[in-house]
């Protein structure tokens, strides 16, 4: 297993940067924004080759202290552990026990580092006839679909709004009922301010122990955050959603909250459009979004963006097998 001490990410600095890999027919692009935080805290992978004719995309945001040591490290040994239990598990499966033991991997190797700090973390498994997505925490996958079963090019898309935001990831937030419920069964509180006291909207939702001002998360689901694990019913378990590609399937896009805090799925979907209508590559979709969430937040949060380009929309044939 790769190294997964706190010293061996001590002294990651990251920058602005892409990657950009071919599968077969359809490319993917990755670019992250530090913003104006001093310290990029998130990270991403782009394994093109995960397992014999799939692979694995994902994006991870660190927080805390320490934020970008865990999801480094989480980085780091998710994937490895999902392959180990691929052998003799369902794909569903395995994406569930890789979560479960990389976080009791964290916490045995991260100690006081991960009591307060942790990480979001949304995995794609790429499949050629489909996709398992895993998350837990608010980075979010979105399909962006086409209305009709129509290429890109032709004069109807051009003159309609012939593409469309799907999430097939879940957002774990406090304000969720389900995950309220779990907090709240576990003693942990759930409050729109830092003072246990909701009777005034004065911020996002946040989980809380009783009488403390912390951990103060957003989330409900991460990596790490050992104090809302152990007080606040914060889990590691994902939710895995299972997607098969059809010919309306034009992009997948992944992305930290850095991209989801100032646009939404339908608005996604209509500046998707007008990018599918000017190119075919991932590599300038992905910048043009990140350029987006930059100017909106004046570059305050740090944003990863990966974009594969699922179906061009000229070549039907390829659409239902991206590997």
């Amino acid at each position: 297993m790769k190294d997964v001490s706190s010293a061996a990410y001590s002294s990651l600095k990251h920058v602005t940067h892409d990657i950009s890999l071919c599968f077969k027919q359809n490319r993917v692009a990755a670019k992250t924004d530090i913003g104006s935080k001093g310290i990029n805290q998130d990270a991403f992978i782009l394994e093109p080759k995960f397992r014999e004719g799939e692979a694995l995309i994902g994006v991870f945001d660190g927080h805390g202290e320490y934020g970008l040591e865990i999801a480094e490290a989480t980085k780091a040994i998710l994937p490895e552990k999902i392959k180990e239990f691929s052998i003799t598990l369902s794909p569903q499966a395995a994406l569930k026990a890789g979560f479960a033991e990389t976080q009791k991997l964290l916490v045995e190797n991260f100690n006081e580092k991960s009591k307060t700090s942790g990480a979001t973390a949304t995995l794609v498994w790429l499949c050629s006839d489909r996709a398992y997505i895993a998350n837990v925490g608010d980075s979010s996958a979105c399909l962006i679909k086409m209305r009709k079963d129509s290429t890109i090019n032709s004069e109807t898309f051009l003159k309609s709004n012939f593409t469309y935001g799907e999430l097939v990831s879940t957002d774990h937030r406090p304000e969720l009922s389900s995950e309220r419920e779990r907090v709240e069964k576990a003693g942990g509180l759930v409050v729109n301010n830092r003072y246990g006291k909701d009777t005034v909207s004065v911020g996002p939702y946040r989980i809380l122990r009783p009488n403390l001002d912390s951990p103060g998360l957003m989330i409900t689901r991460s990596f790490g955050d050992v104090e809302a694990h152990e007080y606040c019913g914060c889990i590691s378990e994902p939710d895995v959603q299972v997607h098969r590609w059809t010919h309306r399937d034009a992009l997948l896009v992944v992305a930290t909250d850095g991209l989801w805090d100032v646009l939404d799925y339908k608005t996604l979907g209509h500046i998707c459009q007008d990018l599918l209508l000017n190119t075919d590559s991932p590599e300038i979709m992905a910048e043009e979004l990140l350029k987006k969430a930059i100017e909106a937040k004046s570059g305050v949060d740090n944003t990863t963006v990966i974009v594969i380009n699922i179906n061009d929309g000229k070549n039907k044939s390829n659409a239902c097998n991206i590997l």
